[in-house]
């Protein structure tokens, strides 16, 4: 079989798109540690956590916004399954609910969203 120009620079393509891949598949093989995080919004601490994909290039970062009033912690495992596919996650709680200060209205959460972004 002869090897053309076209087929040696397509080969060399696919072992480049293979390569850029490495990160991500070495991220979904490690284990997954939530870091507990907490922020000022309106002057009151709000608790939450934040699960950093290993690795060394830059992962975008995914905010969870939980419904009202939400759970505590990482409701159906969504951080740790967005690291385990390449994102960084951050879910909180909102003011006033479970861990976090302040009073739960629906405008103290959109300010919580404004603060943790």
């Amino acid at each position: 079989m002869k090897l053309t120009k076209k087929s040696f620079i397509k080969g060399i393509l696919l072992v480049l798109l293979i390569l850029t891949q490495i990160p991500f598949l070495i991220a979904q093989n490690k284990p997954i540690d939530s870091t507990e995080i907490s922020f000022k919004s309106n002057g009151d601490k709000i608790h939450g956590w934040f699960y950093k994909t290993q690795g060394e290039v830059p992962f975008p970062t995914v905010i969870l916004l939980h419904g009202y009033p939400g759970g505590d912690g990482d409701l159906f495992k969504l951080g740790q399954t967005l690291t385990k596919e390449g994102f960084n996650a951050l879910t909180f709680n909102y003011s006033g609910t479970w861990q976090s200060e302040g009073m739960y209205l629906p405008e103290t959460s959109l300010k919580n969203v404004e603060s943790a972004i």
